[in-house]
């Protein structure tokens, strides 16, 4: 097993990456669906706001996630 360190890079709200990834199983991207195959996905990070419900009181709070595009044919 093989595993090579790089730099983390902090991104910013807006940053686009292309992944690439073998699906074993299904995933739906804009009313596309692949599997078993070796696809690219094009990611953009974005925040996303979570609202936690407790008992007495409910409290948002903001994370930041990777959200799939698009898969990516031409790269």
């Amino acid at each position: 097993m093989r595993y090579k360190f790089s730099k983390k890079i902090d991104p910013k709200v807006g940053d686009e990456r292309v992944v690439e990834k073998f699906l074993l199983f299904p995933k739906v991207i804009n009313e596309e669906m692949r599997w078993l195959e070796t696809v690219k996905i094009l990611q953009k990070y974005s925040r996303k706001i979570l609202e936690i419900r407790g008992e007495f009181c409910c409290k948002n709070k903001e994370i930041f996630v990777w959200k799939d595009i698009r898969f990516v044919d031409d790269l």
